[in-house]
């Protein structure tokens, strides 16, 4: 479950990267409801992801929508364990449930 004081420092990344992000009271509690499911690394790294690559202020359905991985600083972004499963069709032997919540060595190794 996502860190009260994680989700303050999202929103405060979002407010430094993005001139028209603003936030309310009405906001805050909006947005945490519909993201405490996030743990505090996934929803952090879901913020950077769209620091770099949102051309405007995000929703929170932009934020959301933004890969859960990352190859690392200054790589490209291998993509969500949903379409990494995707493009590989499973021949990694993960289950789609696992591919789910992490993406697989297969995927890291073969689809860059």
């Amino acid at each position: 479950m996502l860190n009260k004081e994680t989700f303050k420092k999202g929103l405060k990344e979002l407010q430094s990267a993005f001139d028209g992000f603003r936030v309310n009271d009405s906001k805050i509690t909006t947005w945490y409801k519909y993201s405490k499911f996030l743990d505090d690394d996934m929803f952090l790294v879901k913020i950077e992801n769209c620091i770099r690559g949102c051309r405007k202020a995000p929703t929170l359905a932009d934020i959301l929508d933004q890969n859960e991985y990352y190859s690392g600083e200054g790589t490209e972004h291998i993509g969500s364990a949903n379409s990494c499963y995707k493009r590989c069709f499973g021949n990694c032997g993960v289950s789609r449930s696992d591919s789910l919540k992490k993406s697989c060595e297969y995927c890291f190794s073969n689809l860059r």
